[in-house]
């Protein structure tokens, strides 16, 4: 493999045939590149490119890809079994593992958060539903049966899905008092397990708590806890999602993730940094930092425990020679 690319050495000849080819049978978005491999902080194209990743799977993998500890437990689960619809022994633990992070009387296992919240629309069918940023938005839309909108206060929800920091603003505390629903759910896709111990939510304020793909560090899944007032069905996840699962959570655990020392951005690019999670001033043009060996789709990025202060470097000066949308 190559180490970065550069403007002048970038070379994409065989994935621009093949996204080609891809998006001829269907495939939708178009692709930036075929993926060959993901390793820590970065990614790897067919063509020998070289990224570093600051999607970070929307900022659901703090501990960088193909962990060397978790990929060995999540190798030794499949060895056991990979077939859903039966309880396995781990799922008792995995419940033990949560009550480490938060205080909960229910709680729903999933393989991935489209079935989540599959689930919360048949237990609550409902006819109003309102979603506090954009990233929620874009998720709701992407469901049948509903139509959200950008919540406004006062108004009559019937689901009220919430991030509970404001990405769309300055990144502060977001808080649900003021808006009117009948149930409240705070979705803590991009922000469980690095801020805070556990989940910046608590079930004083939300009826719900959902958290997708990053109680497995980026694998799909997807948990539903609950303060016992609504309790939507569960899933009988695979024997090697619930190690995945309890192993992540372990893991933040014994190393207090919430604590690690993210690498700063330097402050003119961005908004607000916390834990890892940066918010740029412009987007940028993903067509003109892939050439840099750099890969951020949107204005939001998320940092790794894999990731250097060298990758923070090189985003910095890919930023500086481009000009922002």
């Amino acid at each position: 493999m190559s180490d970065f690319p550069d403007p002048s050495g970038y070379k994409a000849p065989i994935s621009a045939t093949t996204c080609s080819k891809l998006a001829q049978s269907g495939l939708t978005p178009e692709c930036p590149f075929v993926l060959n491999k993901q390793k820590g902080a970065y990614l790897y194209d067919i063509d020998g490119n070289k990224y570093i990743d600051f999607r970070m799977g929307y900022g659901t993998v703090p501990l960088g890809h193909n962990q060397p500890t978790l990929t060995r437990f999540i190798k030794n689960g499949i060895s056991v079994g990979t077939s859903p619809g039966l309880p396995n022994k781990f799922h008792s633990r995995l419940i033990r593992t949560f009550h480490e992070f938060a205080g909960f009387e229910r709680i729903a296992f999933y393989s991935g958060i489209t079935p989540a919240l599959a689930a919360i629309i048949r237990l609550l069918n409902p006819a109003a539903v309102g979603v506090t940023s954009s990233y929620l938005l874009d998720m709701g839309r992407g469901l049948p049966f509903i139509n959200p909108e950008i919540a406004e206060k006062g108004k009559p929800y019937d689901l009220l899905l919430y991030e509970p920091v404001d990405f769309d603003g300055g990144m502060d505390n977001f808080r649900p008092d003021g808006y009117n629903a009948k149930c409240k759910i705070a979705v803590e896709n991009r922000t469980a397990f690095r801020m805070n111990k556990g989940f910046i939510a608590s079930l004083d304020d939300a009826d719900m708590i959902l958290c997708a793909d990053i109680p497995a560090n980026g694998m799909q899944c997807a948990a539903v806890l609950s303060g016992g007032k609504f309790a939507p069905e569960s899933e009988w996840i695979p024997l090697y999602l619930a190690v995945a699962m309890n192993e992540t959570l372990k893991y933040y655990l014994r190393h207090e993730i919430w604590n690690y020392k993210w690498y700063k951005v330097p402050e003119r690019l961005v908004i607000a940094q916390r834990g890892g999670i940066f918010r740029l001033h412009s987007r940028y043009p993903l067509s003109e930092l892939i050439p840099r060996g750099v890969f951020l789709e949107s204005e939001m990025g998320y940092s790794s425990t894999a990731h250097s202060v060298y990758d923070i470097r090189r985003l910095s000066r890919a930023l500086g020679e481009i000009t922002p949308r």
